[in-house]
């Protein structure tokens, strides 16, 4: 894939914004991201803690320079981490996500590339789309802004990709739906079938699907979402957010992946299972919830012993 560096949103953070988009005064604020607690896209991240439970995870990161949290939770923070004391850290946070979304989210024209097979009456958004050569795009695909195809990818008829996905916030001023302004990247040769519906990222992380990759009918995928080369994804499988699968993996038929698991370097998920814990590379899991394989039969011949 070319050098798409440009598409990326340009982000700081510091006292004036603060006191501007939340009115929240914090003296010498100066952040280059925003993330979760999880996030190394910056080395001086904000981020937000609501419950006291995840601080161990908040101080273990190098990467964490500030924090949304209410005054219990600050003397809890490490040396380092610059304590934003709010009534509702979630609040704050998400509010200031969709607020630097809709205000600094680049825009850049459309490019399509050379000898790309476009069905008339695919819907492409006016801006921000960016086709390589030799792509095919099947009728009734809608195409988001934010999503970037390589070169020779292959989309199927129906399917809806860069999407926002769903992220609504529950907090105590009432429901938070942030605009979702990262990207969606879909490698070389990938394919994504019929009616799959594929989210883009926030900005501080990109949904990913890699060269080689091939989805099958109605697979979604969460935002955020990162799936390694040559992996394949089976029908009515459900991928969902911040997702890190490895190379040459496969999930079956009807499977669920949960949030934020980590599916190694040729694993496999067989049909059906619901996958809530990471899977080691090489292994393959299996049942609701999903244990190894070999533990999975053992415990069903035992069943019907």
């Amino acid at each position: 894939m070319k050098d798409l560096s440009y598409l990326q949103m340009p982000l700081r953070i510091d006292s004036a914004l603060l006191k501007r988009v939340l009115g929240v005064e914090c003296e010498g604020a100066s952040f280059d991201g925003i993330s979760d607690v999880h996030g190394h896209n910056g080395n001086a991240l904000l981020t937000f803690l609501s419950d006291p439970e995840f601080v161990d995870t908040v101080n273990a990161n190098p990467c964490v320079a500030g924090v949304f949290c209410r005054e219990p939770t600050r003397a809890l923070l490490r040396d380092g981490i610059q304590p934003l004391v709010v009534d509702d850290p979630k609040f704050h946070f998400f509010t200031l996500m969709d607020s630097l979304a809709r205000e600094y989210c680049a825009q850049f024209p459309n490019t399509i590339g050379r000898d790309c097979v476009i069905a008339p009456n695919a819907s492409i958004a006016s801006h921000s789309v960016w086709i390589g050569d030799r792509v095919t795009i099947e009728p009734g695909v809608f195409i988001a802004a934010g999503t970037v195809l390589a070169d020779d990818v292959i989309v199927r008829a129906n399917a809806s990709i860069g999407v926002d996905g769903f992220q609504h916030q529950r907090t105590s001023r009432g429901m938070v739906s942030p605009l979702h302004c990262g990207l969606l990247f879909v490698g070389a040769r990938a394919e994504i079938g019929y009616s799959a519906n594929i989210s883009r990222g926030f900005s501080y992380r990109h949904t990913v699907i890699g060269a080689d990759v091939k989805t099958d009918a109605f697979v979604y995928i969460g935002h955020g979402t990162e799936i390694g080369d040559r992996t394949l994804v089976c029908a009515h499988a459900c991928v969902m957010g911040h997702v890190a699968v490895g190379s040459d993996a496969w999930i079956g038929p009807n499977s669920t992946v949960t949030s934020r698991a980590r599916l190694g370097n040729k694993s496999a998920v067989s049909l059906g299972s619901v996958v809530t814990k990471d899977i080691p590379d090489g292994e393959r899991y299996s049942g609701n919830f999903a244990i190894p394989h070999d533990r999975f039969i053992a415990n069903l011949k035992s069943r019907l012993n």
